[in-house]
Order: C-alpha cells, then structure tokens, then sequence
C-alpha cells in the first residue's frame, strides 16, 4: 500500500485504469459447461467480439485442448484464432466479401451459408477463383435475422435446400439454427423454443430421408446448452457463459466464475459541503457533508454514462460499496465514499468483476443498461489497458 497521499493530490504513476483477464477461469468455466454435455456433443467456443472484449489471443491459449470448434463473427476475427488454433475447425456466422472467400480456402476457415443466394455467390467465386470451400447452412425457424427459411412449409425448405448440396466447389459440412428464447423460463417462450427445435429436426429428417447427410446439427448457444439438454445435438456453441457472463440464477445450475476484473484509480477525494452538487448538470445535491472519490475511467473507456442513473450502480472500493453520484464523464467518473474509512488516492476501485467476497457483476451493468452483460465487457475500449492471468 502506498503511503496517505496529500488531499486532492491527483496521482498520476500507473494505469489510471486496467482489466485483469483471468484465463484460468475460463478454462475452468469450460471445463464445468462441458461436464453437461455428453461425450458425442462436441464443444464450439465462440470468441466473436474479441472473445466478448477478453482478448481472442489469450483465451484461444487457454482453451485450445478443451474445444473442438472455434466460431467468429468476421473473418478477421477466424484469422487471429487461426493464427493461435492451427488445427481446430472455425466457422464464421456473418458475411464475407469476395477477398475474405479466398481467405476462407486459403485459412480452412468454414463459412456461413445465410441465404440461399449468398451459397450461390461463394460457390460462383470459387469456382472463377478454382477454390474449396467449407460451409455451414443456416436456417431461420423463427429468428428472422439470417437463414433460409424453414418456418412455414418444410416441403418448400427441402426443394430449397437440395439444390444447395449439388452446388460446385462446396462442401456443406453442418447445419445450424438461432433459438429466439434460449434461457426463459416463460411457458409461452419455452413453446417457441420446442418450436423452432421441432423446424430444425423436421428438416434435417428430410434431408436424411433424402439420402443426404446435413453433417453437424447445431442449435444450441449459451443459455440453451444449460437450460435444454435436451436439444445439444451435435455440438453446443457457448460464448458469454465460457467468460462467467451469466446471472446469479444461472450461476447456482452451473458454477461459472467471471474472468474479468475492471479497476479504476481512485485520483483525487474531495470534500462537498451540504447542498453543494458534483458534475455536470449538478445531477447529484449532497444531502450532507460528503466525501467523493474521482476515480479515472469514463464513458471513452467504456463505462456507460446510463450507469450512474440507477440507483442499484456502485463500485467496491475496501470490499465496501460506494455508490455513484453525478453523471459519467468521458474520462472520469464520480462515486459516494462517505462510509469508507481509510481510503487514499492511488487505490483502485472495481468497476466490474468478482473481488473477494463481494462484486459488481457484468450481468447486474447489462440489467442497468437495458442490455446484457456482454455489452459491457465488450464495450471495454482499448484505451484501457489488458493484464492476461
């Protein structure tokens, strides 16, 4: 601990504010999800956003003996897993240009077949550049974002779907869907769930019926892989519960631990008389004598300024909580330290993540925001600094 600091003294050594990435917690968070799964349901980890902001590098390091496939969201993205992961499959969601086609072939990276005329598109590249190229067909039973459709009549999604297979320079290695309500506990929700399940089986019968093989079958992300067993399939695809980036409730079905920390230091402590207001606006009027810690992190880092609107938002500073006043400024932010005794600038407080006995949970900032816990880490901008456990 450094020593007491004169008041208002803004220090200025070190990070003003870092996250730690906790690697070992990852690969204990996916050694627990797939202790669920049984020994044919093979494992996708899905490292899109940056490994939802916890650095692709690393987390492709630590996980890269667990895993059987790797997804992304662009193709530049797949690269950096490939340039970690020699050997495991990587299956690219979204679209692609006509150079990242060739990257495709030239990377083994499969890509995503999210319409019917997009197929069309990569075989016609593939052929004129005389490539191979991997794919995975997507379906819609219900998302309406990407797919081929197969909500209203499976008869029409099989003529749809067959002439796909025959395409050239193609080899359509599995097949996919996106579940709307994964994680609800609502009896109407879960109904959709069945729903889109039963689509996505109806099709893949007929298909086999057909005497074509659809290879992978997969539906299930996150939330599906523990709240629906019965539907792993083929292989499971979890992103946010590898980082921990789950509720309490889901936390309690399977023990997973949140593998980034946020801090930010506690620059300068100032004392406001009653009635006096902090930051812009005066949003906040202390009531009495209060003492305020500015702590150096803002919205251009990544901390939302809707945050410090509600009022379940605080920050743990001496494993105590100290709730936020004032609006988040671009840089800076403001917080309650009243009830903290022995604090001295140059500390750090959490922003985000598990400290001792207490945290401020990713998921309990996405309910703030209106949002999900993984909005908020990969909303962590890249002038905070990365410290890899």
């Amino acid at each position: 601990m450094r020593s007491a600091a004169k008041p208002c003294r803004i220090m200025m050594e070190n990070s003003r504010t870092y996250v730690e990435i906790h690697t070992a917690y990852i690969r204990e968070n996916v050694i627990h999800l797939k202790q669920n799964l049984s020994p044919k349901t093979k494992f996708m980890a899905v490292v899109k956003g940056n490994a939802y902001g916890h650095g692709i590098e690393p987390c492709v390091h630590a996980i890269d003996d667990l895993c059987d496939w790797y997804a992304t969201a662009t193709m530049q993205e797949a690269i950096r897993v490939r340039a970690v992961s020699r050997e495991k499959p990587i299956l690219v969601f979204g679209y692609v240009t006509d150079e990242e086609i060739k990257q495709a072939a030239a990377y083994a990276i499969t890509l995503s077949a999210v319409s019917t005329a997009f197929l069309q598109h990569i075989s016609a590249v593939c052929v004129q550049q005389r490539l191979q190229v991997a794919v995975h067909l997507k379906l819609d039973t219900g998302f309406h974002r990407l797919g081929i459709s197969c909500c209203e009549n499976n008869s029409e999604c099989i003529e749809e779907l067959l002439p796909l297979y025959a395409l050239p320079n193609i080899h359509i290695t599995g097949i996919y869907s996106h579940l709307v309500f994964a994680g609800s506990v609502q009896e109407q929700e879960q109904a959709f769930t069945q729903l889109q399940y039963q689509r996505f089986k109806n099709c893949i019968a007929a298909l086999r019926k057909l005497g074509v093989d659809p290879g992978i079958c997969h539906i299930c992300n996150s939330k599906a892989a523990v709240h629906h067993p019965q539907l792993h399939m083929d292989m499971v695809r979890v992103g946010a519960y590898m980082f921990g980036l789950a509720s309490a409730q889901e936390q309690e079905l399977i023990p997973l631990k949140e593998a980034l920390l946020w801090k930010a230091r506690v620059v300068l402590l100032r004392e406001i008389k009653a009635g006096e207001g902090v930051g812009y606006g005066h949003d906040f009027i202390a009531e009495k004598p209060t003492r305020i810690a500015v702590l150096a992190a803002g919205f251009a880092d990544g901390y939302r300024r809707c945050i410090a609107q509600s009022p379940q938002s605080y920050v743990l500073l001496h494993g105590k909580r100290a709730p936020l006043v004032g609006k988040v400024c671009m840089d800076m932010l403001m917080v309650d330290v009243t009830n903290i005794q022995g604090l001295h600038t140059g500390e750090y407080a959490v922003l985000c993540g598990q400290a001792d006995r207490d945290a401020v949970s990713s998921y309990l900032l996405g309910k703030i925001i209106q949002g999900t816990a993984g909005e908020i880490t990969v909303g962590i901008t890249e002038r905070v600094n990365r410290h890899i456990l």
